[in-house]
């Protein structure tokens, strides 16, 4: 085989290939379940890659004998003839997979990775996945060993030392080529069939990716990947200040020695700060607290350091004076009929679903007897987003909200977020009581590992909210 024909070989071969990892990629690009018709395109790659090999291994074992190969050809055979049997597998197993994924998909309708709530995860997709992974583990092998008796390209062919000159030789002879071109052309056809093998495993790498949004792993895998993720987590301080909410009420306390005289230390009177305070908004306040450290400690902190939230009551009370006193949605501030600004379109908190529709249950149960569908892997990943935890989560509109000057500046979205992180503080607090365990009724000890389940979905639930921090620990 010349150089024009193999080029021209492989760049059918390559363009066949490159359509199904194009259209692999949209897949997970769009989230759309192409799956079946996918395998079914890389099936025709397979047989082409599975049939070259098959009739390159029988003239080799024909060429060298069936039993005693020369030391210079023995992993060559080898390789070949592992790229052909598997190659053939890999194609029944292409259309077997068209087929089960058909099966499934017609039954229970999935169209997108997380979002649906038709979708059905299944542990068989993971028995698929496995089946890849081996698959291109007997590929990967086959290229590794068939390495060491063939050149590193193919413009290596064409100055070949002499034993593998008259290795290749003896396999041209055998398929017919004569010539001066016969040890160049056949060490092209066999590293051609190389190269083949390497694009079909970098084309099951993509489809097998396909099976992650619907693969489920079974509950000892699903315990082990949990706990591991949780603990890189607190290796790598990933559950530090994780939240939007940070309460800008926390003053630093003024020692006695820093205190000179100044407007700050006059505000550090209780009855001097009620009375400027109320000519002023509540947000004014905040604002003016802001200017500095010593002006936050004087505002917020008060005279005496076990007084901070007296200080901080007294001024709600006395600022913003008139009718009509009420909170800020997102940040929890005083805000009057004055500076309360209203808006809407913002979305609705989701922690406190998580709250009444998830209940606990200890390992052992978790472990023996938990017939509930696994949390998405995303949902396990990255257990700080809501959205990937709750199948069933409805993220609506919470109509007009009342807020205050600085949370009506920022956009919808990080209203939301800077609720749901005050909120999940305020659900540390309900973390701290004795839990029971919702199987077995077993109260479940301080430190232990608590597995929720969605009651709603009657799926996992692995969002890190459930978790009590450390700062929170009773």
């Amino acid at each position: 085989m010349d150089w024009e024909s193999v080029k021209t070989f492989l760049g059918l071969f390559s363009a066949l290939v490159a359509a199904v990892l194009f259209f692999s990629l949209i897949a997970i690009w769009r989230e759309k379940q192409w799956t079946g018709r996918l395998r079914m395109m890389s099936g025709c790659a397979q047989f082409i890659h599975g049939g070259a090999a098959i009739h390159l291994y029988s003239v080799l074992r024909k060429t060298f004998g069936s039993d005693e190969f020369a030391p210079n050809s023995r992993a060559l055979v080898i390789s070949t003839g592992i790229k052909g049997i598997v190659g053939i597998l890999a194609v029944a197993w292409s259309i077997a997979v068209a087929y089960i994924v058909r099966k499934h998909l017609s039954r229970h309708q999935v169209s997108t990775y997380y979002k649906t709530k038709t979708k059905k995860a299944s542990r068989g997709y993971f028995y698929l996945f496995l089946v890849d992974v081996a698959i291109i583990a007997c590929l990967a092998v086959s290229v590794a060993y068939g390495r060491t008796s063939l050149p590193p390209d193919l413009l290596g062919c064409d100055d070949l030392p002499l034993p593998s000159a008259r290795l290749f030789f003896r396999i041209g002879r055998a398929l017919g080529e004569e010539g001066e071109d016969a040890s160049p052309g056949t060490c092209r056809r066999v590293l051609a069939t190389q190269m083949m093998t390497i694009i079909l495993m970098a084309v099951m790498v993509v489809q097998s990716a396909l099976f992650l949004p619907f693969m489920n792993l079974p509950v000892s895998l699903r315990a082990g990947l949990f706990f591991a993720v949780r603990l890189l987590r607190t290796l790598f301080c990933l559950d530090r200040n994780k939240n939007h909410y940070k309460d800008i009420e926390m003053g630093r306390d003024m020692d006695k020695k820093d205190e000179k005289k100044s407007l700050a230390s006059v505000f550090r009177e209780s009855d001097i700060a009620a009375n400027i305070s109320s000519h002023l908004h509540y947000s004014d306040v905040v604002n003016v607290s802001l200017s500095s450290k010593k002006v936050r400690s004087a505002v917020l902190a008060g005279p005496e350091k076990d007084r901070h939230s007296d200080r901080i009551e007294l001024l709600a009370e006395s600022s913003c004076e008139g009718m009509g006193k009420s909170q800020c949605w997102g940040c929890a501030r005083v805000i009057c009929l004055g500076c309360k600004v209203l808006k809407e379109n913002v979305k609705d908190t989701r922690t406190m679903q998580h709250m009444t529709d998830c209940h606990a249950i200890c390992t052992r149960c978790y472990l023996l007897r938990a017939p509930v569908e696994p949390a998405p892997l995303g949902a396990t990943l990255h257990p700080d987003d809501i959205s990937k935890q709750l199948r069933t989560l409805q993220n609506e509109s919470a109509g007009q909200v009342e807020l205050c000057s600085h949370c009506s500046t920022l956009a919808p979205d990080d209203i939301t977020a800077l609720r749901e992180g005050r909120e999940k503080e305020a659900l540390q607090i309900a973390l701290r009581r004795r839990l029971y365990c919702a199987r077995c009724e077993k109260g479940l000890p301080r430190g232990s590992m608590r597995w929720w389940i969605c009651h709603k979905g009657n799926h996992e639930c692995h969002w890190a909210g459930h978790d009590v921090t450390k700062k929170s620990r009773w």
